[in-house]
């Protein structure tokens, strides 16, 4: 936690001192269709076991990896959904980033 609050405050001095400076910030995240559960945290109250619904897990269940950035100016890209299977690399993600 120490190490991210002196890179952040190295970050923001850098960011005062050269104003044309500009950085991006961007995230990919992988969306799947399958519900999240918890089996610790996931209660039911019922009087008769029968009452809770089985979870039912797919073994492979269909996901998106989605990307977005944003930079220190306020810009935002719109976020990229890529293809099923695609492969990230920095080839695509440079094209990605030039649309």
């Amino acid at each position: 936690m120490a190490d991210r609050v002196s890179k952040g405050k190295i970050l923001i001095n850098q960011m005062k001192s050269k104003s044309g400076f500009i950085r991006f910030f961007s995230d990919e995240k992988i969306f799947t269709i399958d519900a999240s559960h918890n089996r610790r945290n996931d209660r039911w109250i019922c009087l008769d076991a029968d009452e809770v619904k089985p979870f039912m897990k797919t073994k492979n269940p269909a996901s998106n990896m989605v990307l977005a950035v944003i930079s220190t100016e306020g810009d935002v890209m719109p976020p990229y959904f890529f293809q099923k299977k695609e492969t990230v690399n920095k080839e695509v993600y440079k094209r990605v980033l030039e649309e």
